[in-house]
């Protein structure tokens, strides 16, 4: 155990350095064609339209690798640190726990990564189960973004895209390998990382690797936190094949490891009558994703741009708590100094895994009219989801070493027997099928910006062994049922330019939010 007792001083300093190494060769390489590009940032998140953020009818913010690197962002709440209006939900023990956004939070406000949502979170497992170092940019859309993005970006949607080889070499051929390590007082915090990449003509590579190692959190002012000792390691390796001047062909490899071990001193606390005198925690948690992107420009009838995103994502998370406690699971009716508890050591250990498959194609396509330009973007959302929450538990008796895994949380009290499960183990569908038309109205500045979305969630629940003969969740009583519902999601934007410095917006959008699990 890697956990000890920490002293807090009023005045601590908190410091960041930062140390890199860089050895880089790139060819015809233009830093003045960078910073031009620069200066009119595109975002394709708000619309699936390349526009500029002042173009955009609704609220987009945009957090860029410069912004990541400037301003030290180690996780997801570093993120939206200087975002008015977004904040992180942050859990003792789960970390961050995902975007509030204008007040809207929770299952509300998707989480995206090169295309596939992020995993659920239960509890021990948190929202930033990857390397921020990977990280190419944020995107994050302030507002409904149902009919874009799906069900579940009623309150808006944060974009996450990994960085590529040409974020390194540039556009033409090139080799970069860079080492940075940083240091920070705030948690104790030491990084060390290492990038390589390069280009060769139509191909290119990056690999990158980063670790972490840290410690609770400093606590400025009263009140204290439990301590804890932490690591991550958080890898991506990424190739692209330019096929020709029109398509490419992206393949990518993420993987992200979490440690953590806690002194869980708010736990040794009387409970209802159970003292506990002991609380340790360990946590760790695993995610890793395979992706392959496909992009082809083709002026065509039916398309112009073509983008389609294959990704398999597997997420593995367990949260093991070891206490020495009273324990009632050995009272015997017989004997009523039983009814007191005996001191045990109780080892519980929850589990949360879940893998998703999800499929997305989307196309852009333009047609332009004497008094009219149509700028149509539209495609399909496909992803399914399988998810299982096992726990199991056992107290111990010191004085006898008897073991029990039938709970009671108090003398004579029903019991709760492990292992069983929080939910029975589900498959969840999602598929959503979304079209949008941005429309020129002549050259007045007036564009208008119809969308519809069909949206069908299917979610079935299996009964195992976990789960008794009719059919309930084991000790609680509540009926398995699956769910099965469709919705369509309506939305209108209208963007005004009184000039090219300013603009007005309006939208009005819908959203539909199904159960989780």
């Amino acid at each position: 155990m890697r956990c000890k007792s920490r002293l807090f001083s009023k005045n601590r300093w908190s410091v960041v350095l930062n140390f890199t190494l860089l050895v880089a060769t790139a060819f015809n390489h233009s830093a003045g064609a960078q910073s031009s590009q620069r200066i009119e940032e595109l975002t394709v998140t708000a619309t699936r339209q390349d526009r500029t953020i002042q173009n955009i009818a609704g609220t987009v913010s945009l957090v860029t690798i410069e912004n990541i690197e400037k301003e030290m962002v180690d996780d997801l709440d570093d993120v939206v640190r200087y975002q008015p209006g977004v904040s992180m939900g942050t859990n003792s023990r789960g970390g961050n726990q995902g975007f509030t956004i204008r007040g809207i939070g929770g299952n509300r406000v998707l989480h995206v990564i090169d295309g596939v949502r992020s995993s659920d979170i239960y509890y021990g497992n948190g929202k930033d189960t990857f390397e921020m170092d990977n990280l190419q940019g944020v995107q994050i859309i302030r507002g409904p973004a149902s009919v874009l993005y799906g069900a579940d970006a009623m309150g808006g949607a944060v974009v996450f895209q990994t960085k590529t080889a040409r974020d390194y070499v540039g556009s033409d051929s090139g080799t970069y390998f860079g080492v940075r390590t940083s240091a920070s007082d705030a948690d104790d915090q030491l990084k060390a990382g290492a990038t390589a990449a390069v280009q060769n003509g139509n191909l290119g590579l990056i690999a990158q690797l980063t670790q972490r190692d840290f410690s609770e959190h400093q606590v400025n002012g009263a009140g204290s936190v439990n301590p804890q000792d932490g690591d991550t390691q958080g890898g991506l390796i990424k190739a692209f094949w330019d096929i020709s001047e029109n398509q490419n062909l992206a393949i990518s490899f993420e993987s992200f490891v979490e440690s953590r071990d806690f002194n869980l001193l708010s736990d040794m606390i009387g409970r209802g009558g159970s003292a506990v005198t002991s609380s340790l925690g360990f946590d760790e948690s695993e995610r890793r994703r395979t992706g392959l992107e496909y992009n082809l420009q083709r002026s065509s009838g039916i398309f112009d741009d073509l983008q389609f995103l294959a990704n398999f994502q597997n997420t593995d998370s367990t949260q093991r708590t070891v206490q020495e406690r009273t324990s009632y699971s050995f009272v015997d009716p017989r004997n009523p100094r039983s009814f007191a508890g005996t001191a045990a050591i109780r080892d519980t250990t929850f589990g949360f895994e879940q893998e998703t498959l999800a499929l997305n194609l989307n196309l852009r396509k333009s047609i332009e009219t004497e008094s009219f330009v149509h700028n149509f973007s539209y495609g399909f959302n496909f992803d399914e989801t399988e998810t299982s929450r096992p726990r199991d538990r056992s107290d111990t008796e010191i004085s006898s070493g008897s073991i029990s895994k039938a709970i009671s949380a108090f003398p004579m009290a029903p019991a709760e027997v492990f292992p069983n499960k929080s939910f029975p183990d589900t498959t969840t569908t999602r598929l959503g099928f979304y079209l949008q038309d941005e429309v020129e109205i002549g050259d007045i500045g007036l564009s208008l910006i119809p969308g519809v979305r069909y949206d069908r969630y299917e979610l079935a629940a299996t009964v195992d062994a976990l789960l008794d003969g009719t059919n309930t969740v084991e000790g609680y009583g509540y009926p398995v049922q699956d769910f099965d519902d469709g919705k369509f999601s309506l939305s209108l934007g209208a963007l005004y330019d009184f000039s090219e410095a300013y603009s007005l917006f309006a939208q009005y959008a819908e959203g539909y939010r199904p159960p989780n699990f």
